[in-house]
């Protein structure tokens, strides 16, 4: 437990936006260094997914974005 009142927070998921394209990527390559630390460098390698595909799927409204709201602010 990190301390926090759980019950406090909430996900909301919406569509992602072009805004969102550097969060997606740098999220994409931490995820890639995880499978890699923990044994599993070669489900994603060192390119998947492509920018130009994720790109194209924010395009085609076909990528969602998440945010952590919390009831206390």
């Amino acid at each position: 437990m990190n301390g926090l009142n759980e019950t406090a927070f909430e996900r909301r998921f919406r569509r992602a936006d072009m805004k969102d394209l550097p969060t997606i990527l740098r999220n994409h390559e931490h995820a890639r260094e995880l499978m890699a630390a923990n044994g599993n460098p070669t489900q994603w390698g060192h390119t998947f997914p492509r920018g130009e595909v994720v790109r194209n799927d924010i395009a085609k409204r076909r990528t969602l974005s998440s945010a952590v709201a919390s009831s206390r602010w």
